[in-house]
C-alpha cells in the first residue's frame, strides 16, 4: 500500500464531516475543503507539493484507500488515507478515527461514521480502489447527505425561541400599560 512517508505527507481532513450537495462531495480540512465533483468527474484540493490542483477522476493512475492503526492506552487510532495520482501530480487526504476500548454511544458513532464514509468513497465516485480493507458498495449517497430533519428542527427551535421572546415582550408591554 502506501509508504509511511506518503501517509505522513497527507493533508488532515474530516470525512466524518463531509457532505454531498448538488453532486459535489465537500470534505473539510483546516485550509478549506476538498471538492469531489461527481458531474464533472473531478477532484479539487491541495496537492502533496502544496498548491491546489484539479484531477480528473476518470484518468487517475492510482487511487488507494489505505488503513493502518496504532494502539494507545485507551483506544486504537485508525488512520485512513485516500491517495490519488495522475502523472507527477498527487493528492493524499487522511483522517484519524478513534476506536475506544470502552464503548460510548457518541464516540463509537463518530468512529463508525468516519470508517463508513471513507470505505464508501470509491463507490460514490464510481471507481475501483486499491485497498486491504473491505469497501462499502451499493447506494452510498445517504452516508454523505446532510440530515435535513436535524437542520429543520434546529431552525424551528430557533424560530420558536424568537416567537416566544416576542410574545413575552408583548405581554410585559401590555401589562405595563394596563
Amino acid at each position: 500500500m502506501l509508504t509511511q512517508l506518503m501517509r505522513d505527507a497527507a493533508h488532515s481532513v474530516y470525512f466524518s464531516d463531509a457532505w454531498l450537495e448538488d453532486e459535489v462531495l465537500s470534505v473539510p480540512f483546516s485550509g478549506g475543503r476538498v471538492r469531489f465533483d461527481l458531474r464533472a468527474r473531478t477532484v479539487t484540493g491541495p496537492s502533496l507539493k502544496g498548491p491546489e490542483i484539479t484531477l480528473s477522476l476518470d484518468s487517475l493512475d492510482e487511487f488507494v484507500v489505505d488503513h493502518y492503526e496504532r494502539m494507545g492506552e485507551t483506544k486504537t487510532h485508525h488512520f485512513y488515507t485516500v491517495y490519488l495520482s495522475r502523472g507527477d501530480f498527487a493528492m493524499a487526504f487522511q483522517e484519524r478515527a478513534k476506536e475506544y476500548f470502552e464503548y460510548h454511544p457518541e464516540t463509537s458513532a463518530e468512529y463508525e461514521r468516519t470508517c463508513r464514509r471513507v470505505l464508501a468513497l470509491p463507490a460514490l465516485l464510481g471507481l475501483k480502489a486499491a485497498t486491504e480493507k473491505e469497501l462499502i458498495s451499493g447506494d452510498v449517497r445517504p452516508l454523505y447527505e446532510r440530515k435535513r430533519g436535524a437542520e429543520s428542527a434546529a431552525a424551528t427551535g430557533l424560530g420558536g425561541l424568537v416567537l416566544a421572546g416576542i410574545g413575552l415582550a408583548a405581554y410585559f408591554l401590555l401589562r405595563r400599560r394596563g
